[in-house]
């Protein structure tokens, strides 16, 4: 065989062979698909997710009113330190005088559709105003002691009742949470057992910010038993001013010494007031102010 026709040969058969190679890869690779995936049956079982949107708050500031104080008074049949009238003023603001009291049921106002819609759990807070305190003196309250020094006098006397489930009358606010006016008052069985002036303010303030209430408002309560829930997280306060001191010694000095004395620090701020004008800073007033406040349970 000449060199020529073996060389053509040898070609042909190396073509061959890379043509036979090329096959049995093909049959490789297609023995090896058809052996995995595309050789079973295939189905996607799903899909998992979740998720979650905040829950409703939707508290917002609501008209409040507090009528503790009032124009004109009355006498309270069978009410000790009770004066028979009080006349209405020339000028129509709220007033007070030695033989007068009055109470207020501290109870929040909240919006029926806001009420239903609140998600979470909650109950009630109270909080003072912005000098942190509920109840305080302003103007001018001071007298002139024995020595000729200005101090204060503070006439005023608090007590606070909370809600009582089991009372059978129509006032449920029964419980005393501080009684300023009987038991540390004129019911005091010494005198030193009777809270002055700036211990009664000081005692207001004390258990109005001490107070929050166990009740729970939920989510789930109707709204008749959410409003319920207000009225037992609710507080009632009272003042007295009294008309007269039966606990005051003569000689209790520390108490303030004898009734007419007491007399003369009253007329001494009735004096004061019928000087001033209605809006003068220094004319002797008491201003109480609730903060009512929902706090999410934790």
């Amino acid at each position: 065989m000449s060199d020529k026709k073996k060389t053509i040969t040898e070609r042909k058969s190396n073509k061959s062979v890379k043509t036979a190679v090329l096959l049995f890869g093909a049959v490789l690779l297609t023995t090896s698909l058809l052996g995995g995936t595309l050789a079973k049956y295939v189905g996607e079982i799903g899909t998992a997710t979740d998720t979650a949107r905040v829950a409703r708050w939707g508290i917002t500031p609501q008209e409040q009113t507090l009528d503790l104080f009032d124009t004109a008074y009355d006498q309270i049949p069978g009410k000790q330190n009770t004066v028979e009238n009080i006349t209405d003023p020339s000028d129509n603001q709220n007033l007070f005088a030695p033989g007068t009291t009055k109470s207020v049921i501290a109870e929040p106002v909240m919006d029926e559709d806001e009420l239903n819609a609140v998600e979470t759990a909650f109950r009630l807070r109270y909080a003072p105003n912005a000098n942190g305190v509920f109840g305080t003196y302003v103007g001018n309250w001071k007298r002139s002691n024995d020595s000729g020094e200005q101090v204060d006098w503070l006439p005023l006397r608090f007590s606070v009742y909370s809600y009582n489930e089991a009372e059978q009358g129509a006032d449920k606010y029964t419980t005393p949470v501080y009684d300023g006016i009987n038991a540390m008052g004129k019911d005091a069985l010494t005198p030193g057992g009777v809270n002055g002036g700036d211990v009664q303010r000081n005692r207001l303030n004390e258990v109005l910010e001490a107070i929050e209430s166990s009740e729970v408002i939920y989510p789930s309560d109707t709204l008749e038993v959410k409003k319920e829930k207000l009225k037992r997280m609710s507080v009632k306060i009272v003042w007295e001013w009294p008309f007269e001191r039966p606990e005051l010694s003569p000689n209790d000095d520390e108490l303030a010494g004898t009734i007419a004395m007491v007399d003369g620090w009253d007329t001494v701020l009735g004096n004061r007031a019928a000087s001033l004008g209605s809006t003068d800073p220094s004319m002797p007033r008491f201003e109480l102010t609730m903060k009512y406040t929902a706090v999410q349970v934790d």
